[in-house]
């Protein structure tokens, strides 16, 4: 089993999973701890050597989360995110999850103080309704088409959203000002998802809309459809495309 160590605060921690999405590609089991007794005496003190003005010097760390990948025998132990309450560690823990496609009862993350999941099943999944710019606020016939896309790994879905990006002002389904008047059916219009989306955060929300900025609001729905379609190939996925506006 090949075992990576990161320590650090838990902003730093998040920083760390996103920029090596690709060292697990999948997660199959995770075990997150709060107490220092609950830690596997594998996971405890741990001895950390680092190099100090020339000076070799040792830390003992107790990891708190363990990522694991059964196929490919990866591990990723982790200080800077742990679980059971409500604060910067535990939110650490969420948001490398939701990162990871780890579809989970995030409520347990704070309110548990030992977890440990096996045989987990995880999603990469982004759906996007694409509106013109001057139509955000309409109703949702202004939409000119919907791609649902499915990645096989995270670190893809992270890259091809990231160029999405900057085709406009992207944001959860969930979240659109006149969701009260299209109401819920329009708010979960992607309902065949074998998940809950309930409580993901918005920067990793699975259903969302793409407010096409200025300069690719001039160009006809072909095109654009033919860039989301290319940036989904790029990054493997499996892509669905409807369109409401006419094709030019």
């Amino acid at each position: 089993m090949e075992i990576i160590r990161y320590s650090a605060d838990p902003h730093s921690t998040v920083k760390f999973i996103k920029s090596n999405l690709d060292l697990l590609d999948e997660v199959s089991s995770f075990e997150v701890y709060f107490n220092d007794e609950d830690i596997p005496v594998i996971y405890r003190n741990v001895p950390d050597v680092y190099l100090d003005e020339g000076k070799r010097e040792i830390q003992f760390r107790n990891y708190t989360l363990i990522l694991r990948n059964e196929e490919s025998e990866r591990e990723i132990w982790l200080n800077g995110a742990t679980c059971g309450y409500s604060g910067s560690g535990p939110s650490a823990t969420i948001e490398i999850l939701q990162l990871l496609g780890v579809k989970y009862n995030y409520d347990k993350i704070t309110a548990e103080k030992k977890i440990v999941e096996k045989k987990l099943v995880t999603f990469h999944d982004l759906n996007i309704h694409i509106y013109r710019p001057t139509e955000l606020w309409n109703s949702r016939g202004d939409k000119i088409f919907t791609a649902k896309m499915s990645f096989e790994t995270a670190g893809q879905k992270y890259e091809a959203k990231k160029l999405i990006e900057q085709m406009g002002y992207l944001r959860p389904l969930i979240r659109r000002t006149d969701y009260e008047r299209i109401g819920k059916i329009e708010a979960y219009y992607f309902v065949n998802t074998p998940y809950s989306t309930r409580k993901e955060w918005p920067e990793y929300a699975t259903n969302n809309t793409l407010t096409l900025n200025r300069a690719y609001s001039q160009i006809g729905v072909k095109t654009v459809k033919e860039i989301i379609e290319n940036i989904g190939y790029t990054y493997n996925a499996r892509l669905g495309i409807e369109t409401y506006e006419r094709t030019l």
